[in-house]
């Protein structure tokens, strides 16, 4: 198209075989069907809204964890190690597991703690179970 627009023609230098020409047309097919099977993967792969809320709320779930933990340490003189300790000392046991089901994969949940920090690592309720950290103090 552009050929005609432009006024210029194309011309071989030496006619391409029967085979050549077949290897090439396969090889742009395979190439355009790349590309497409990209375009489609990438738009896939990108977080949706509801990615994006997931995320944030298991950020924020993690906030509320960071501040039952400084309650805990003001009882016990250290930070909780388990979820149970944590689910008594938010003061609602049965609400707090509840809260952490609809936040958090309930694989990988890996809580370090000790005398002077913590650290928790999760997984977000969202496609790609996105990893989600906090430490503390």
């Amino acid at each position: 198209m552009h050929d005609y627009a432009s006024g210029t023609v194309v011309v071989e230098t030496y006619a391409k075989s029967r085979a050549e020409g077949a290897a090439l047309f396969l090889a742009g097919a395979i190439g355009a069907v790349g590309l497409f099977g990209f375009q489609i993967w990438s738009a896939w792969s990108r977080p949706t809204p509801a990615d994006r809320a997931a995320i944030s709320k298991a950020n924020d779930g993690l906030a509320v964890i960071a501040r039952v933990q400084e309650v805990y340490k003001e009882k016990h003189g250290t930070y909780a190690t388990s979820i149970d300790q944590l689910a008594e000392a938010s003061g609602d046991p049965a609400e707090f597991r509840s809260a952490m089901a609809m936040l958090f994969m309930p694989e990988p949940f890996k809580m370090e703690a000790g005398n002077r920090g913590w650290r928790i690592r999760a997984a977000a309720i969202d496609r790609r179970r996105t990893p989600v950290v906090r430490e503390g103090p």
